[in-house]
């Protein structure tokens, strides 16, 4: 292992699981080789300023707001409406309608209705009287689904088969029910499962948050 003085490299090893059947080979090698192997691997995922132009650019759903593949979070205070502007982003791109002037990119929504269902039928009818279509497209799940729970890979792979432009999950403290907000540790977590959430179906993820005491930032410290 002089090649690399200093390095622990059954170490590192163990703590690094194969990126890809391809790699499963690597069992037959030394630890030397394997890590060699490893770091050309990644060496061969670094990009330059060229090949940036390569990178496919952000897809909106609503445009200037939000984009497909990524993670948003809207937040305020209770009482702000918070949930009837996350129906309306939902029910403008589900239908394909303009969301106050910015254009939508039409594809199916659905809604994790975690808080408040009982008004929920009221707000919809709302919103179609108002605009005159019905609201479709729009898949509402009545329930929370915790996060750090089992059942939200079953929740990932219904995203997976529906493949929705836009996921809302209303509210964040509903599908953390015991997690400590304040822990970065446990925060991390559920950030990785949204993520994970995210990564599986492509679709803009949008949260729905309370803010705390203090009304210019969100209950706990961003992990």
């Amino acid at each position: 292992m002089t090649a690399h003085a200093g390095l622990d490299i059954e170490a590192i090893l163990a703590k690094v699981a194969p990126l890809d059947e391809a790699d499963q080979g690597a069992a037959g090698r030394s630890s030397e080789e394997h890590f060699e192997l490893r770091v050309e691997g990644l060496l061969g995922e670094l990009l330059d300023s060229d090949a940036l132009d390569n990178i496919e650019p952000l897809e909106p759903v609503v445009d200037g707001l939000l984009y497909r593949d990524s993670l948003a979070r809207l937040y305020g205070p209770s009482g702000t409406f918070k949930s009837f502007l996350t129906l309306d982003f939902a029910a403008c791109v589900a239908t394909g309608v303009p969301w106050h002037g910015q254009d939508t990119q039409r594809g199916p929504v659905l809604y994790l209705v975690a808080e408040g269902i009982r008004g929920i039928r009221k707000r919809v009818r709302a919103w179609e009287q108002h605009h005159g279509r019905r609201m479709t497209g729009v898949k509402f799940l009545p329930r929370p689904v915790q996060a750090l729970d089992p059942e939200w890979a079953v929740l990932v792979e219904v995203c997976k088969r529906l493949e929705p432009a836009l996921v809302i999950v209303d509210t964040q403290a509903r599908v953390t029910v015991g997690v400590e907000e304040n822990s970065n540790t446990e925060m991390g977590r559920f950030v990785d499962q949204m993520e994970r959430l995210r990564a599986a179906c492509g679709a803009c993820l949008l949260l729905v948050h309370h803010t705390g005491h203090d009304t210019e930032r969100s209950r706990e410290p961003p992990p």
